[in-house]
């Protein structure tokens, strides 16, 4: 009996859905991403492979972030070296902690960063153009 309940635990754990609103924006989708005492929108790139913030965006939050790493990224514009931190934050009262690389600010970009395939996959994310809907049916510990 005991191994049963467990059992059905760990399934309903998994399968707990979140719907996280999207904004669309010029034909661009993001949702936001709630770091201590501000707002930062991220755009959903499935084109990206990894999770971004803007150096304007990174210097104004008030928090301290460790460099877990410094990488070289390949990018449109050639290769940039980008050191990569260990980023709280929330979204839709939901608390995350994923990789996020800092990048030199891309101009005439209304953004704060990225949200890439990194953080799409490891929640199984599902993009509802239609309904305009982020749904996230992993919590990352999977």
């Amino acid at each position: 009996m005991k191994r049963v309940l467990v059992a059905a635990c760990i399934v309903r754990k998994i399968h707990k859905r979140s719907a996280i609103p999207l904004i669309e924006d010029n034909g661009l989708f993001y949702i936001e991403l709630q770091v201590p005492l501000a707002k930062y929108k991220f755009v959903i790139d499935t084109g990206a492979n990894r999770m971004v913030i803007f150096e304007n965006a990174y210097n104004k939050i008030n928090t301290e972030c460790n460099i877990r790493r410094v990488e070289d990224i390949k990018t449109a514009n050639g290769i940039i070296r980008c050191p990569i931190i260990g980023f709280n934050f929330s979204i839709e009262n939901k608390l995350f902690n994923f990789d996020m690389t800092i990048m030199p600010n891309k101009s005439n970009f209304e953004y704060d960063g990225i949200i890439g395939t990194s953080f799409l996959k490891t929640l199984k994310a599902s993009i509802d153009f239609d309904n305009k809907q982020l749904t996230l049916t992993s919590n990352g510990d999977n």
